[in-house]
């Protein structure tokens, strides 16, 4: 996501995984110009918030919805669809491992990843700027040992 300043506000409804809108430095709505009173309408819990947390909220939202983190054991075959189906973004490949995620983004900032651990294959989900060590220890917890960092040449 883009860095936002400090001074950059926004309405937000807590737990929800958009923003309503933008506001402007008076505190009106971008798209509408309302005040909060009149976005409260629409959305009863809105706020007028920094778009920073706003953000950070989102996220928190998105992780959850997705299953951020949580693999899930597939085929070969599966993996090998997944990697001809789309560009791969990030892929890296060693001996008896391999891992990718496809760049079209489940929601927000989050992307399926396909992992290869010898002859074991695994998805989940995961924000497009994780560390593989961390993606790959997460797919190592299924198969019971313990998280090793990979040495990822890219």
């Amino acid at each position: 996501m883009t860095p936002t300043s400090r001074s950059e506000r926004c309405f937000y409804e807590p737990g929800a995984a958009h923003i309503v809108d933008v506001a402007t430095p008076d505190g009106v709505s971008q798209c509408r110009g309302e005040t909060l009173a009149q976005v409260r309408q629409r959305y009863p819990r809105a706020g007028l918030v920094p778009l920073a947390d706003a953000l950070t909220a989102i996220d928190a939202v998105q992780a959850e919805r997705c299953k951020v983190g949580i693999p899930t054991e597939i085929t070969e075959a599966q993996y090998q669809y997944a990697l001809d189906v789309l560009p791969p973004q990030r892929w890296s490949t060693g001996p008896g491992w391999g891992f990718f995620y496809v760049p079209e983004l489940v929601c927000g900032r989050i992307a399926t990843w396909y992992v290869q651990l010898g002859s074991r294959y695994f998805e989940l989900c995961y924000y497009t700027n994780t560390s593989t060590d961390t993606i790959v220890a997460a797919c190592r917890t299924l198969l019971g040992t313990s998280p090793r960092p990979v040495s990822n040449p890219a």
